[in-house]
């Protein structure tokens, strides 16, 4: 690895580590903490639009919903985790930085019968590795790849809460400002959030894997207007 890279990623570790006193914090998280996907996956070419991800289908809410008691044995059916990455531009309308949210999200299926505007909540503890790493990425073309270069960091337990105002996967590849100008910035569910950023020839930041990510509790109930 580069001297000047290995210098930059001690540094990074350093400043992790000094955020990280609190084991366990809720979300929203960080703002100098950073990635994942899954190791070297390929991101989409091109930032996803919002009807290229979650159905955006909401059905009418007359009253008639099914209510589901999720648990830790069954969240996987109705639950995914990804990772949503969002762009900050500069004033010369150039890529600066990457947000990095990692998210529990609704799965495609039922995102389309989600009931909103409605008091429920399903709170989600997670622990996991976070290492620091080196990021590919291509600007111009959005193109996102994570790399093999990386270090432990640390390991944390957070909260996420999905509710109504979740984090969803429109996010994927959006200008952060654009994108809360049209949608609310209370979401909950993002359990690390990490901001990716160019230094020394490289863009770097942190990374989690989300195959490595673990439940360690569950609580609450999802409505779900009928089909």
């Amino acid at each position: 690895m580069d001297k000047k890279i290995s210098t930059r990623l001690a540094a990074l570790l350093l400043a992790l580590l000094a955020l990280s006193g609190c084991s366990r914090q809720r979300t929203a998280p960080p703002d100098n903490v950073t990635p994942d996907i899954s190791e070297t996956a390929a991101a989409p070419a091109a930032p996803q639009t919002a009807a290229e991800s979650a159905p955006e289908v909401r059905l009418p809410d007359n009253g008639n919903y099914e209510e589901v008691l999720i648990t830790a044995d069954n969240w996987r059916q109705y639950f995914e985790i990804v990772e949503l990455p969002m762009t900050v531009k500069n004033s010369f309308e150039e890529i600066d930085e990457i947000k990095q949210y990692y998210c529990v999200v609704l799965r495609d299926e039922y995102a389309a019968r989600m009931r909103y505007h409605v008091g429920w909540s399903v709170t989600f503890t997670f622990t996991f590795p976070i290492d620091i790493e080196t990021l590919d990425f291509k600007p111009d073309s959005f193109r996102y790849f994570h790399t093999d270069d990386h270090i432990f960091a640390t390991e944390a337990t957070r909260d996420a809460v999905f509710d109504c105002n979740a984090l969803g996967k429109d996010a994927w590849g959006q200008e952060l400002d654009i994108y809360l100008l049209t949608h609310s910035a209370d979401y909950q569910n993002a359990f690390f959030q990490g901001t990716a950023s160019y230094a020394y020839d490289v863009w770097q930041g942190f990374y989690i894997d989300i195959d490595q990510v673990r439940l360690e509790s569950v609580s609450g109930s999802l409505q779900l207007n009928p089909w």
